[in-house]
């Protein structure tokens, strides 16, 4: 009997096994894991077969691949054009206006951080599994100054959070985000 399954190591936003027991294999090493503990013969890992994104269009896929580049860049399969795709930078001051616009899921890490309560929200690791055309990320201080330079380190929940929330969106991802004119974040542009 063959059973397949499936995982991804970068969606580490909840842990559903014995965390006392299993702690060395946290934060997404679950090929490690496998290779460990599953002593079974005949189990084979495949990491390419599954390498694309049947939900996010490339722009999409290629953002959140820069959080977890160890893993190559994710391809896709969702080709479709609406006039408003990939990632977006949105000004506080236009939060109000992009949502009457576009009418994106909101994503927050807690339910503490401000949000526009007239449209819907939803914090980002409950969005894991779920899909919306689009959505709008109130992101964390650590988050913004990794988008600035990725040089900075994100904890392993954040950086899952922050990729859980820009994959929900087949179409287009809004990061709340205070620019100006200088800043160049590569894919991603400026709403205006």
């Amino acid at each position: 009997c063959d059973v397949t399954m499936v995982g991804d190591p970068r969606q580490v936003t909840y842990h559903t096994h014995n965390e006392a027991k299993y702690k060395k294999y946290a934060n997404g090493k679950i090929e490690e894991f496998i290779k460990t503990e599953c002593k079974k013969p005949g189990c084979i890992i495949d990491k390419e077969t599954l390498n694309d994104s049947y939900r996010n269009n490339q722009s999409i896929c290629s953002y959140s691949s820069q959080l977890y580049e160890e893993y190559g860049e994710t391809g896709t399969k969702q080709f479709a054009v609406t006039g408003h795709d990939g990632v977006f930078l949105v000004r506080p001051d236009d939060v109000d206006a992009y949502l009457e616009e576009f009418k994106p899921m909101q994503l927050r890490e807690k339910r503490t951080v401000k949000v526009n309560d007239r449209y819907a929200v939803i914090n980002m690791g409950e969005a894991k599994g779920l899909t919306y055309d689009r959505v709008l990320i109130y992101p964390t201080g650590t988050m913004r100054s990794w988008m600035k330079d990725h040089s900075k380190t994100l904890q392993p929940k954040t950086k899952s959070q922050f990729y859980v929330a820009i994959t929900r969106a087949r179409y287009s991802v809004g990061i709340v985000f205070d620019y100006d004119e200088k800043i160049s974040i590569e894919g991603v542009e400026k709403y205006q």
